[in-house]
């Protein structure tokens, strides 16, 4: 295996890196069904470096190809229906759908959503665009919708590509997703979003107001995302790959459509706003304020590594996982393994925020024409 890989360190690492975030999730909650949890998540990450090693051989038709693809579609579909009528949200030791609820339910009431707490008294961390998008799922009452779009949307993508074997094979047996959508999470969907904005900037010569103004909403989802920018604008611009002048002014867009989304709060809520906004909640109730610094430099860095397109991708989910492995480290540093992984101190979902980038980045290097 180390001869496949000695020439292209970053395949490496991104294989590495996918499979180890889908056994953290496959071996937490295995655990929770059967005492064999560690030997089976072991076999089933052996399994899947193996099918990558030998994609390559493992001959499919096209046909069948597009079968597997329907297949995907339909469990995804089957277990979107399964969460939504047979796990209630009230059994659910994850809050996001109750942030969202939460959020929307102040708003609707005329008061100051930020002052909102969840079901599990957690206030809500996201910035005002993400509960937009989030309006119109919370609205019909199918918040799980939201959480497989990003994997249909990405499936989607998948069928313009070579019978890839081993993505679908990797969609198939990620405990990630079917975690996400059971528990109305949506990780993956908005960091889809984000990576389709990337590359509509990279790819794309048109729609340039579109990207600038999208880029700036996405912004104001979540803050993490700002890692991301910093690493695709930023070795753009070392690399020349976008003029100064054209890159000033796409970012100057972003950030006014960033602002607006805090100008009903600021204009109705002033001294609410001042008190308590998502910028205090990140800032103050995850990691002392001095990682965000880190956290920043490690983006900075990571540009100077930038040498194409591609790498992109690699640089901006191998960062986003760095950043969370700090994150996760901190918290087992200070209350231990157990309670960190297996209590839930450390939201291990957060990882699901490297996934998007490093999948692409190997479906990119497959030569195909990027496309969204």
């Amino acid at each position: 295996m180390i001869n496949i890989f000695k020439h292209n360190y970053k395949e490496f690492i991104s294989l590495f890196i996918l499979i180890f975030i889908n056994f953290l999730f496959s071996y937490k909650y295995l655990l929770r069904l059967t005492k064999f949890a560690l030997l089976f998540s072991l076999i089933l990450s052996l399994i899947q470096i193996f099918i990558y090693l030998y994609r390559n051989k493992i001959n499919i038709s096209q046909k069948f190809y597009k079968l597997i693809l329907i297949f995907l579609f339909v469990f995804i579909g089957i277990i979107t229906i399964y969460s939504h009528f047979k796990i209630a949200l009230s059994s659910l030791n994850v809050d996001r759908w109750s942030v969202i609820s939460s959020f929307l339910e102040k708003s609707f009431e005329g008061k100051y959503p930020y002052f909102a707490h969840s079901h599990m008294g957690n206030p809500p961390g996201p910035m005002p665009f993400y509960f937009l998008v989030a309006l119109p799922f919370y609205l019909i009452g199918w918040l799980s919708l939201l959480s497989c779009l990003g994997y249909c949307l990405f499936l989607i993508n998948l069928k313009k590509y070579k019978e890839n074997v081993f993505l679908i094979f990797y969609f198939l047996t990620s405990f990630f997703m079917l975690w996400e959508i059971m528990v109305r999470s949506n990780l993956f969907t908005f960091t889809y979003f984000v990576l389709l904005v990337i590359i509509n900037f990279l790819y794309k010569k048109n729609n340039f107001y579109f990207t600038a103004i999208l880029a700036g909403l996405l912004l104001s989802t979540r803050s993490i995302y700002i890692v991301v920018y910093i690493i695709v604008f930023l070795s753009s611009l070392i690399n020349r790959m976008v003029e100064f002048k054209k890159l000033f002014r796409l970012l100057t867009i972003a950030l006014i459509s960033f602002l607006l989304t805090f100008v009903p709060y600021i204009l109705f809520f002033n001294e609410e706003f001042f008190k308590m906004n998502p910028f205090i909640i990140q800032s103050s109730f995850f990691l002392p304020k001095y990682y965000t610094l880190i956290f920043i430099l490690i983006a900075f860095v990571a540009s100077f590594f930038v040498k194409e397109k591609n790498d992109v991708f690699f640089f901006s989910g191998v960062s986003l996982f760095i950043i969370i492995f700090i994150y996760s480290m901190y918290y087992i540093l200070k209350y231990g393994f157990i309670q960190s992984y297996f209590d839930s101190l450390v939201d291990i979902s957060y990882y699901i925020f490297s996934v998007p980038f490093l999948l692409y980045y190997l479906m990119n290097r497959e030569k195909r024409i990027p496309s969204i």
